[in-house]
């Protein structure tokens, strides 16, 4: 099957591709400056009331509707390869349960949950515009990351401890310009990933003091799950005494896991989010489409829910449904990347206590490189026959 396409092999298109993740990263301080700035003077109040005007907000959808664009030009539409068959009937099937909710729930309900997937299209874009270099936006993300972890300094020390967290008068918690732990740490560890791809070892360093800083007790467990592998694998150990080793660490972390994460409530997280997805594990279809979404939580729809976790946002807005789409994503990406891929465990790790699909920019940039592992494994199957 011919998939290539003089479309998404022109070099002009992959400087658009480049200037949309480029605006994409520029705009983000924009996303959330009102808040940024309250955040100093501990009147950021409840995360779900936004202060940032809505409009500043839009750029995202922009930067979704021209991946669109590209990929329908790329030829998605026409030529669909099997590689990606689940992932087109997933996204099919979102269109469809989106459409089918409209006789019960309004229209902005609706179409919030469907922005909230719609990052799912970069798993497309990178398949098509596989021969784009993700890592040659490096240059920006190392900026940025700079650039917030000098705000992160200025939180540690001058910030109210709005999340709760001090130790001797300093902040421990600081979120930069993205406001949430877990998501300024995904980019953190997406600069680290760079960082270390390009050789740049003191950006690397400094990728993974912004990650301690945010005090995001889910990246520090991935970080540290990371670093066991890399050092097992290193040390030439066998898989099974690689599993051996994970399972132990897996308890160690367990038993230690207020000591590490520095977090008293830590495991009171877990159980609330555990009784979140037991409360609507009694809802065959849901609850509504677009209700377990952050951003319908953020304009204040009636019925929205603070799912604070992936598998609990998928279960409020799909019912049991939400378990295959699920289970697609994570056993895709350890089958492309394999359980060593930092992104990979990111991804996974986050998912559990985060609406992972929500966090820009870490998620468009994974489900690109998904794409693009996935049509590489493509080409090298059909080299070796």
């Amino acid at each position: 099957m011919v998939i290539a396409t003089s479309y998404e092999m022109n070099q002009n298109n992959f400087r658009i591709v480049y200037f949309l993740f480029f605006f994409l990263l520029v705009t983000l301080p924009l996303n959330t400056f009102k808040e940024t700035i309250a955040f100093f003077y501990g009147a950021v109040g409840d995360k779900t009331q936004a202060l940032t005007p809505v409009y500043l907000k839009l750029y995202k959808d922009f930067f979704l509707v021209s991946a669109v664009v590209l990929v329908t030009l790329g030829g998605a539409l026409i030529r669909i390869h099997q590689r990606l068959l689940p992932f087109y009937l997933v996204i099919g099937f979102i269109f469809i349960y989106a459409a089918l909710s409209y006789a019960e729930l309004d229209l902005l309900t609706i179409f919030l949950g469907l922005r909230s997937y719609l990052p799912m299209i970069f798993i497309l874009f990178g398949f098509y515009f596989y021969r784009f270099e993700p890592a040659s936006l490096f240059p920006v993300l190392r900026v940025l990351l700079y650039l917030e972890l000098v705000l992160q300094i200025f939180q540690l020390i001058y910030a109210p401890a709005y999340y709760g967290s001090t130790l001797s008068g300093f902040n421990l918690t600081n979120p930069g310009t993205f406001l949430i732990p877990s998501t300024m740490a995904s980019f953190a560890i997406l600069v680290y990933y760079y960082a270390r791809e390009r050789g740049d070892s003191v950006t690397a360093i400094m990728a993974l003091v912004s990650a301690v800083l945010s005090h995001s007790s889910t990246a520090l467990l991935v970080l540290i799950i990371y670093f066991v592998i890399v050092f097992v694998k290193r040390s030439r150990f066998s898989d099974g005494v690689l599993i051996v080793i994970l399972l132990l660490s897996a308890y160690l972390i367990f038993i230690n896991l207020e000591l590490i994460t520095g977090r008293k409530n830590i495991l009171d997280n877990l159980v609330t989010r555990l009784d979140i997805f037991k409360e609507y594990l009694d809802e065959p279809l849901g609850i509504g489409f677009g209700l377990g979404s952050g951003a319908a939580v953020l304009a204040q729809r009636e019925g929205a829910v603070i799912a604070d976790s992936t598998i609990s946002s998928l279960l409020i807005n799909f019912g049991w449904l939400s378990f295959p789409i699920y289970l697609l994503f994570v056993v895709k990406s350890f089958q492309t990347f394999g359980y060593k891929h930092l992104l990979c465990l990111a991804f996974l790790g986050f998912s559990l206590t985060m609406i992972v699909f929500e966090m820009t920019p870490f998620i468009q940039f994974y489900f690109f490189e998904l794409g693009r592992a996935i049509r590489k494994n493509v080409q090298l199957v059909r080299g070796s026959t």
